[in-house]
């Protein structure tokens, strides 16, 4: 299992309060503990990603595109990456 990047865990975290989420909920469904959820819902907040309605949070309109953009750039990784593996197999068959 490789660590994800923080970029990754605010997408999750967004991931997981997309209907609204408590913060005890967002842990869980992140598997993080509940000092790096606090620090992350600060600056997602901040960012305005993410809202706070009383105990729940939820995912904004500028959020959602957030996702939606990550979802495109993560795609277009993959793509890639079997660009590049395909590409390191012709090169050692024609060595």
């Amino acid at each position: 299992m490789t660590s994800r990047s923080r970029v990754e865990i605010a997408a999750d975290i967004l991931q997981a309060a997309r209907g609204g989420a408590k913060k005890t909920q967002i842990a869980y469904r992140t598997n993080l503990n509940h000092r790096y959820v606090n620090k992350y819902l600060g600056t997602l907040i901040r960012a305005g990603l993410i809202s706070r309605e009383g105990k729940l949070f939820k995912t904004t309109r500028n959020g959602f595109e957030f996702l939606q953009f990550f979802e495109e750039i993560k795609k277009n990784l993959s793509k890639t990456s079997v660009i590049e593996s395909n590409l390191k197999v012709k090169d050692q068959k024609t060595d």
